[in-house]
């Protein structure tokens, strides 16, 4: 019979991968749905290295370039405040490749030694 240390290091254990796979597919979530500023609150980022998280970051932001794009149709046909806001949509868009190149040339112009945000950190540069 196992002792009582075993099965609580071993639950731990199992609880530990449940965590793990849960942060991993909340991972998934916040790259797919374009919430790169939510991405330095996850456990599962953090682990990634810096290249892993610059490039789960450019993946996110390129996720919600997709999102604003799929928008502008709908938009643009719309009268004159359609329009508007279909220039705000494009200058959203405009900030956002302009964001992500800046994070791409800083990383490897750097020699890959930054964005070390803290836990919970809102990632806004």
């Amino acid at each position: 019979m196992a002792n009582k240390k075993d099965l609580f290091s071993s639950n731990d254990s199992q609880i530990s991968l449940v965590e793990a796979k849960f942060a991993e597919q909340n991972l998934q979530f916040l790259v797919n749905s374009g919430d790169f500023e939510m991405l330095s609150a996850n456990e599962a980022f953090l682990r990634r290295t810096v290249e892993g998280k610059i490039q789960l970051i450019c993946k996110a932001i390129d996720n919600r370039i997709s999102q604003l794009s799929a928008n502008l149709n709908e938009l643009n046909n719309l009268d004159k405040i359609g329009r508007s806001a279909t220039m705000g949509v494009l200058q959203r868009i405009r900030i956002l490749r302009g964001k992500k190149t800046q994070l791409l040339m800083k990383f490897y112009e750097s020699g890959m030694k930054f964005l070390t945000s803290e836990a919970g950190e809102k990632i806004d540069f």
